[in-house]
């Protein structure tokens, strides 16, 4: 007996396989365990012990002796011949040059395009910003009493309700809360110190009068049309 106990000679296998065993040997399946097999017996049989120097020694031997199962040589990529090279590089000239005469992007068109995306995200956020300032100017309308004896709560919270139902539309239909902040304001500063019900479509109705009247004196081209055409600037719900 060597004195080496199982559970050494497995320790020692298991580093020469995982850190000295060479590339070509199959250590898989049953053809690893067949070839495990082999070494061992062979280093017991030869050397009467197993070390890392004996397992290389055995493979080898074994290995001269075509007593190992060993993996399948993978044979070299083949060098491209002369033909083939000049092909490639033919085909590299050929992509070269049809990418140097594609059409260069027009950069002042390119630069159009960033204009036209900064714009509209600023009018996105000045809508956001308008929705905003709408709600405040709103909220804060405040009238007050004839007497003057303080706010006028009643009167204040029916101004609020209808100044709420004006709503301004863009050419493209859709709520432009730039133009109706813009309206609210205007409304607000037009209206009586002590307002009644219908006065704020009385006020809007007077801002379209005249706006319809601004535009019709708007100067005419030579075929007789608006040069400037503006639409009403609000109108209720």
């Amino acid at each position: 007996m060597d004195g080496q106990s199982n559970q050494e000679r497995l320790r020692i296998a298991a580093d020469w396989a995982n850190n000295h065993c060479p590339a070509d040997l199959e250590l898989l399946g049953e053809a690893g365990d067949k070839n495990a097999v082999a070494l061992v017996n062979y280093c017991l049989e030869q050397f009467g012990v197993i070390l890392a120097s004996n397992l290389t020694l055995a493979y080898n031997a074994l290995k001269a002796a075509g007593k190992l199962e060993l993996k399948p040589e993978v044979s070299a990529p083949k060098p491209p011949t002369a033909e083939e090279l000049a092909a490639k590089e033919i085909a590299k000239q050929d992509a070269d040059y049809r990418e140097s005469i594609k059409p260069q992007p027009d950069f002042s068109e390119r630069m159009r395009e960033v204009q036209a995306k900064k714009d509209k995200e600023n009018a996105k956020k000045a809508q956001k910003d308008a929705e905003g300032q709408l709600e405040v100017a709103i909220s804060g309308y405040q009238c007050y009493r004839v007497n003057g004896g303080g706010i006028d709560y009643p009167g204040t919270e029916m101004v609020q309700k209808e100044l709420n139902t004006i709503v301004a539309r863009g050419a493209n239909g859709k709520r432009d809360f730039v133009r109706n902040l813009a309206v609210v304001r205007q409304v607000i500063s037009e209206l009586p110190d002590h307002p009644q019900s219908g006065d704020v479509a009385k006020v809007v109705e007077s801002l379209n009068v005249r706006l319809r009247d601004a535009a019709q004196a708007q100067p005419k081209d030579s075929l007789g049309t608006d040069v400037k055409k503006v639409g009403a600037l609000g109108g209720h719900r």
